[in-house]
């Protein structure tokens, strides 16, 4: 929220003076500390970093430069080199590496609050877009964010003078030039009023046709395309609906059978065996379903890697492939038996893990997490259960981390943070 200061006791207030974040429900101020000695010296504690005034509260500078306290909310590696990676931020707007996350440095492209999508074009290299404003805007970087252009989506004359939330941005990795966006459509005060729909282009982004699905859906949450079939694509919505087209994007039918509920958070497909299908779901309950028939039925794991919400499912091409799960207060964790069995990733803090990206890199694989602080134990995890020892307890900063899987099996944790 917003930060008021008085200089009479309490009997009067005014705002705090210019240079503080704008003030939304996710960025505005979330603490205030005065310095005992000298009084007119203030820090606020915000999602975009800490913010420092030296007079009272009337002018504000940002003061975390160098700390890499900040929760990436989406990543999006370059196909063309593991090394380069983009990622949206709460703290540090929408930032690039091309040195495997050794240096981090800001680009052009605006940060959209924390629903900014990234993706990467896995045909032109260094094509870039970004998605989440509510304003129908879907912005293109042809030169890896030095450059950017605005394409604003038409809505159907049935939803004349609604907004458009570009919720999900997602290229065709088997066809060039063809890409899909999944969307909100606000229509009333209630998050359940909202509907959502879906957009292709044909021309890398430049242009966008509505797709008519012919009923009413809930906002789109996720696009997964099936990495073994090209014509195969499956959306999941903030109402537990879950979507799958067989024309590439073109038509779409409602999964009946999927007796999950409430938002699909993410859909993962295993990249050898399509008949291999995992979401994740929140809420009533938290929960992974699998399917091993390409969908035809559904099964709730009796494994679980945490109780509360899994915000994101990646599976990486490791012997066998590696399932990764971004958990909401618990952590990463990994599966190779297609989630029988689930261990949590050591050296990663023990905290949200709102992004991840995979790629291939000669004899390596490697994923990039997105984690918040958190606490990181020295101690082994058991099955499901992590044994902590309070002794061995540290806390660990949030930022990017990469892992460099070998091919062999080996794991070593690199912690990359962005500045």
């Amino acid at each position: 929220g917003a930060g008021y200061v008085s200089a009479d006791g309490g009997d009067t207030w005014q705002p705090l003076g210019p240079g503080l974040p704008i003030s939304t429900w996710e960025v505005g101020i979330k603490d205030i500390a005065i310095d005992p000695g000298q009084t007119d010296r203030l820090y606020a504690a915000t999602q975009r970093g800490v913010y420092q005034s030296e007079d009272g509260g009337a002018t504000w500078f940002k003061s975390d430069y160098g700390l890499g306290g900040v929760l990436p909310t989406s990543l999006a590696v370059s196909p063309f080199d593991p090394q380069t990676v983009y990622a949206a931020t709460l703290g540090a707007d929408i930032v690039k590496t091309v040195d495997g996350g050794q240096t981090w440095r800001k680009i052009n492209l605006p940060w959209m609050e924390w629903t900014s999508n990234l993706a990467t074009d896995p045909f032109i290299d260094g094509r870039l877009y970004e998605g989440g404003s509510c304003m129908g805007d879907i912005l293109i970087s042809p030169d890896g964010g030095a450059t950017y252009h605005t394409i604003r989506l038409t809505l159907p004359i049935t939803y004349t003078d609604s907004p458009v939330c570009a919720n999900s941005i997602v290229p065709d990795p088997h066809r060039a030039g063809h890409i899909l966006a999944g969307v909100a459509i606000p229509r009333g005060s209630a998050h359940s009023d909202w509907h959502g729909g879906f957009y292709a282009s044909q021309d890398y982004g430049e242009n966008w046709q509505w797709i008519d699905v012919g009923h009413v859906i809930s906002p789109i949450t996720t696009l997964v395309y099936d990495p073994n079939h090209p014509l195969i694509v499956y959306a999941g919505t903030d109402g537990g609906e879950l979507l799958k087209s067989s024309d590439g994007g073109a038509t779409w039918h409602t999964v009946t059978n999927y007796n999950g509920t409430h938002t699909i958070n993410a859909i993962a497909i295993h990249p050898q065996n399509s008949q291999r299908i995992f979401i994740s779901g929140q809420e009533d309950p938290n929960a992974i379903w699998a399917s091993t028939n390409g969908g035809g039925t559904w099964f709730r794991l009796a494994n679980q890697p945490t109780t509360g919400p899994v915000w994101t499912l990646k599976f990486a091409l490791t012997n066998p492939p590696t399932l990764y799960a971004g958990t909401m207060s618990d952590g990463l964790w990994r599966t190779t038996d297609n989630g029988q069995t689930w261990t949590v990733a050591s050296g990663l803090a023990q905290g949200n893990v709102r992004s991840l990206a995979t790629a291939i890199d000669g004899e390596r694989v490697i994923v990039y997490v997105g984690v918040s602080a958190g606490a990181l134990t020295g101690s082994a995890s058991n099955g499901l259960n992590v044994v902590r020892a309070d002794s061995e307890t540290t806390l660990l900063g949030s930022g990017v981390f990469r892992l460099s899987t070998r091919l062999l099996g080996q794991h070593v944790y690199l912690p990359f943070v962005a500045r």
